[in-house]
């Protein structure tokens, strides 16, 4: 009786795993691409980082800046500094920590220190208000195509579409994982 519940059982298991839908794998691997061939865990990486780029350059470097609070301006030899009035980044470290996991080291410190748009004074994140520009909006909430290769020098070239608008990105193996070469 044992057996033919556990034969019910495994029937039942083999039925339900064949829904006869047909569906097309987002990457294949074979021999045509076995060098360039970037895995599931490789991408999923490479989403997250393109995710975060897309909120550094949207809404922290590039087009805009954090959140501030300018009744708390702050002048030193440096300039007017506003204090950040932001959720997603409250600290200098956090700042830091965001941009490092995103971007290679050298990239990174050129995102932080040139030009130096934000500061830490006091123990608190600061804005320096010279770089204060009309900010283009916040990132958008569509959700990008993401495909990625690795290229024959061995860096992964990453194409983001959105629509009919094509970004290509590359990032690179480092000590700490894959890293974007830029911000974009």
């Amino acid at each position: 009786m044992k057996k033919i519940i556990a034969l019910l059982f495994c029937f039942l298991f083999l039925m339900t795993a064949c829904t006869g839908k047909d569906e097309k794998p987002t990457s294949t691997f074979d021999e045509a691409n076995a060098f360039s061939y970037v895995g599931a865990g490789e991408m999923t990486a490479i989403n997250i980082l393109v995710s975060s780029n897309e909120f550094l350059a949207s809404e922290v470097f590039v087009d805009g800046h954090l959140p501030v609070d300018e009744s708390g301006l702050v002048e030193n030899e440096e300039g007017t500094f506003a204090p950040v009035a932001s959720v997603e980044i409250s600290t200098y470290e956090k700042l830091k920590e965001t941009v490092y996991s995103t971007y290679t080291e050298e990239t990174a410190e050129k995102l932080l220190n040139s030009p130096a748009k934000y500061a830490e004074i006091n123990g608190k994140l600061y804005f320096n208000m010279k770089y204060d520009a009309p900010s283009q909006g916040k990132a958008s909430d569509e959700t990008p195509e993401v495909s990625a290769e690795i290229s024959p020098a061995g860096k992964y070239v990453v194409t983001v579409k959105y629509g009919k608008e094509e970004t290509l990105m590359s990032a690179v193996e480092t000590d700490n994982g894959i890293r974007l070469e830029n911000i974009y």
